[in-house]
């Protein structure tokens, strides 16, 4: 029998406080006796217990109120061979209701935590309140009170000592139950309070996981006889990890001095069976009202044992930010998560508030009343070796109506919600994008679902998101991704394609794989590190990149005798990295993210070194680029640098990556660790935010013969954030005929770059060179200048020609190249672009003595600006264009009118206006009008 929402509501009023909490029917994934000595024929205490699990299909959530229970003795089973006499009051257990996610029914009943769902006792779940350089332990001795509310399905319970009484109140959300303490500092004295959260992620399942294991991070003795000390041969425990890093194996804390403080911290069951909980450190949109945490801490359950917290990790008595090689779960095997709220002043007769969530590892969620929505989507869609069948994929929206205060409950409506789904997914066959519930009662929590379709061909992470519109309600809008891994079926626009190859072949004969004849339907190359060049290229290798040149657009190309590759489990792929541009490929069907990587350079003696030490010692650029083929463009496609931040290596790309050393670096790719992964055994720089002092601008070239767009210039304020922004120019794409490179230095020698970032202040200048291997003529633009900071300003000076560009006034600068060669520009940066222009000292004066000769005009700038100076009629209608635009510097400056209007004809005698405009960076515009006379 399993446990649902109406058994809990209509038991729990008995069950509360009268300690016969303990289900007769225990869920599957039921901890209860597990730890029981059988000769203790009496291990419960009269009476013993609590409030009986409440809460949805998706989450439950239990409290201990009176009572104890003794675990253990000489023959175990656990804690061997002493005894524990653990509490009940103010202790907590989770897991999984009845359904659990729609993905699998691995995790139905599945428990979260250890205890569950009855045994909320000792410390397996459990809160301390900082009071200064103390701390109470929250139902220590008994609570004062506990009860079920009637509304809003919550428990709230409430305990003091000495100046402070904390009452929490625990709301069960759909998928997570949001713990709300209100500390109250009862004292006459103001007094600093904070909260230590603490808790054994043991989870346990009715059934097993494909290594036969139902436990993770737990005991020994409850895994199955072949186990070893972990659940995996490999040494991990379970799947946990920080955001997207590595799943962890040795403990780890982290506090916000860390440059690396995690925004949450998933627990997981293991990789393939990825379920299991979410737990965040700071507000989100999924859960505005989080509290910040300032520590977070995974460890040994020693770390927590007799519910003691140890701030340090095990052997370190500094108590320093580090990560030491003692195994996580090392006692017993079990691991802990410890996480704090910081000590907060709060006067006397106030109240410290923290709030935060166990949470379900579902992909999107809102908890914010007045409903909660959460969106089960698959992680990722897997495709079996050998088969062309594509798996089916379930959406599945949960609505839980918070509208239930007593008195004042409100049903939802015609919940209208919606799909939006991008290209590679569509509707299964009679599926509605948009979908209705026509009434959700309060309290009530119910389902919709959407069948899916993945094209087959389309990969990596597909954005999706949901809307839904109830009636009350606001809107809300959940934001997702699925992660795709790739199939061997590959297209190819005509022209260059920058291509990787991540699987298994029989033959590695490019021929015999495309199903293409060399020579006439394509050309392939590979970059020859020693000729600096590229060379033709017949057999490949996963890991490497290469050009392929069809002559002809490939649709849908099936890549003969592939298959997944047999190591993505267990990692080692291995590339040898050669000093200046090498090409790489994702040798995985899956996404990776670059920081995952590893590498050894013989600069670095000794140990293997992660991505971004690589980059941080300069072994390695941080800057990764990437051909974006695009068959409306000139030239095929264009390159383009990968984000700083969250750089992701996709299947079937290939990427260039610069050596900065002079020896060969190892690259080594390591096992993949992505959600869901069928049958896995294992459970740099920062993004450039654009400021006043640490900008970049972008500059792209077009032509009708190439296109080249990931240039940039900028500054910072940080010299060894300018030092790794530094990268140098990408080799031309095969057939390319238009090149931009600002021309820079590394290691002291002059080289073409595609970024080059200074670390001074101040006034800034950079050449740049424009390269046409055609003639004809060629447009400079400045793509991303709304975001570059608005103080700057910013001039393009043509060394030939000596014309100027405001960049803040005009668009691009279009030049003609009479042949094919190379074009020099200067970009100038300097600060006080917000100064307002004034125009003064305007003289306007004949050139010579004839009647004929062409009218100087002289103007006086009190900033720089960019002047426009037309010549109009007495009416205001536009003469003649003089200049637009024009980039001028302060101080005296000067036009010449040829006495002639806008189609080259001669003026007749009369008076006309000389308006002349100058607009500052920031849009500050000053304007004069003075009369000529012209005679004839």
């Amino acid at each position: 029998m399993k446990y649902s929402s109406r058994f809990l509501l209509a038991t729990l009023a008995l069950s509360a406080l009268s300690g016969a909490a303990h289900a007769q029917f225990p869920p599957a994934g039921s901890w209860v006796g597990l730890c029981l000595d059988p000769a203790n024929t009496a291990p419960y205490s009269t009476p013993a217990g609590g409030i009986a699990p409440l809460g949805t299909e998706l989450m439950l959530a239990g409290m201990g109120t009176v009572g104890t229970v003794t675990m253990g003795g000489q023959n175990g089973p656990c804690f061997a061979p002493s005894a524990r006499t653990l509490d009940f009051p103010g202790r907590f257990a989770f897991g999984v209701g009845g359904e659990g996610s729609v993905q699998s029914t691995f995790d139905d009943e599945m428990a979260y935590t250890m205890g569950w769902p009855d045994d909320t006792v000792g410390d397996f779940a459990f809160a301390r309140i900082l009071v200064d350089d103390t701390s109470w332990l929250f139902g220590d001795g008994g609570l004062n009170s506990a009860f079920v509310g009637a509304s809003k399905r919550y428990i709230q319970a409430t305990d003091s000592d000495g100046s402070t009484t904390a009452t929490m109140t625990m709301r069960i959300l759909a998928d997570a139950a949001r713990l709300e303490w209100r500390i109250l500092n009862t004292g006459t004295e103001d007094t600093t309070i904070g909260l230590y959260w603490a808790f054994v992620p043991a989870m346990r399942v009715g059934g097993a996981d494909h290594l036969g294991n139902n436990v993770a991070n737990w005991l020994r003795p409850t895994l199955p006889p072949s186990a070893s000390k972990f659940t995996t041969p490999d040494g991990y425990q379970g799947f946990t990890t920080f955001e997207d890093g590595r799943p962890i194996r040795t403990e780890k804390r982290r506090d916000t001095q860390d440059p690396d403080f995690p925004s949450y911290l998933r627990v997981y069951f293991g990789q393939t069976e990825a379920y299991g909980l979410r737990i965040d450190n700071e507000q989100s949109a999924s859960a505005p009202d989080h509290s910040q945490a300032d520590y977070i801490r995974v460890g040994d359950y020693a770390s927590i044992f007799n519910n003691a917290l140890t701030y340090n990790l095990t052997q370190d008595p500094t108590g320093t930010v580090d990560d030491q090689d003692t195994f996580l779960g090392s006692f017993q095997a079990a691991t802990s998560i410890t996480q704090r709220f910081p000590l907060t002043p709060v006067p006397a007769g106030e109240t410290r508030t923290v709030i935060h969530y166990m949470r379900s590892s579902a992909p999107a969620a809102n908890y914010a009343d007045p409903y909660t929505v959460v969106l089960d989507s698959p992680k990722a869609l897997n495709f079996a070796p050998g088969s062309n069948v594509i798996p089916p994929l379930q959406f599945r929206l949960w609505i839980d109506n918070q509208y239930a205060t007593i008195d004042r409950e409100a049903p939802l409506f015609n919940v209208k919600c919606t799909i939006n789904l991008p290209a590679g997914l569509s509707l299964a066959p009679g599926e509605s994008r948009t979908k209705f519930i026509s009434r959700i009662d309060p309290n009530g929590i119910i389902p919709i679902d959407w069948g899916v379709r993945s094209d087959g061909t389309t990969y990596g992470d597909l954005p999706f998101t949901v809307d839904i519109e109830p009636t009350p309600g606001p809107k809300k809008t959940l934001s997702s991704t699925v992660r795709i891994a790739s199939r061997p079926v590959i297209s190819m626009n005509a022209g260059p394609n920058m291509v990787a190859l991540p699987y298994d072949f029989g033959d590695n004969n490019l021929d015999r794989i495309l199903g293409l004849l060399a020579g006439v339907d394509y050309v392939a190359y590979e970059w020859n590190s020693a000729l600096r060049g590229y060379s033709p290229v017949q057999n490949i290798q996963r890991g490497l990149g290469y050009w392929i040149v069809p002559t002809n657009a490939q649709t849908n190309l099936n890549l003969n005798s592939a298959q997944p590759p047999s190591d993505t489990a267990a990692g080692g792929v291995l590339v040898q990295l050669q000093p200046g541009w090498n090409m790489i490929g994702n040798p995985y069907n899956y996404a990776v993210p670059l920081k995952q990587l590893n590498g050894i350079s013989p600069d670095i003696p000794g140990d293997n070194q992660t991505w971004l030490e690589l980059v941080s010692n300069q072994v390695i650029s941080a800057n990764v680029s990437q051909f974006v083929p695009n068959a409306s463009l000139p030239g095929g496609g264009s390159y383009q640098i990968l984000p700083e931040n969250g750089q992701i290596l996709e299947p079937h790309k290939a990427y260039w990556v610069f050596v900065n050393s002079t020896r060969t670096v190892s690259l080594i790719w390591p096992p993949l660790f992505q959600e869901t992964l069928p049958d896995a055994g294992r459970s740099v720089v920062d993004g450039f935010a654009q400021t006043d002092r640490d900008w970049k601008l972008q500059l792209a070239a077009r032509s009708t013969s190439g296109y080249d767009a990931a240039n940039f210039v900028g500054a910072t304020t940080d010299r060894k954030k300018a030092q790794l922004s530094q990268l140098p120019k990408v080799p031309m794409a095969p057939g390319q005929k238009l090149e931009m490179a600002v021309m820079g230095e590394m290691k002291g020698a002059p080289t073409r770059m595609a970024q080059s970032i200074s670390d001074r202040q101040g006034r800034q200048e950079w050449k740049v060179e424009v390269k046409a291997e055609e003639s004809g003529e060629v447009t400079v633009t400045w793509p991303n200048l709304p975001s570059v900071p608005r103080s700057l300003r910013l001039k393009m000076t043509d060394d030939v020609t000596g014309e100027k560009r405001d960049l803040r006034t005009t668009s691009g600068y279009t030049f003609r190249m009479d042949q094919p060669g190379t074009r020099s520009l200067t970009i100038t940066a300097e600060p006080g672009g917000l100064s307002k222009p004034t125009i003064g000292n305007v003289v306007v004066q004949p050139a010579g003595r004839g009647n004929n000769s062409p009218v100087v005009i002289n103007y006086a700038l009190s900033a720089d600006a960019s002047v426009t100076v037309r010549v109009l009629s007495t009416t205001g209608k536009e003469i003649y264009m003089v200049t637009r635009g024009r980039s001028d510097s302060a101080g005296d400056n000067s036009v010449t009118w040829s006495l002639r209007d806008n189609a080259n004809r001669a003026v007749a005698p009369g008076t006309y206006n000389v308006e002349i405009i100058a607009e500052s960076p920031n849009g500050e515009v000053a304007r004069r009008i003075v009369p000529v006379n012209v005679i004839r």
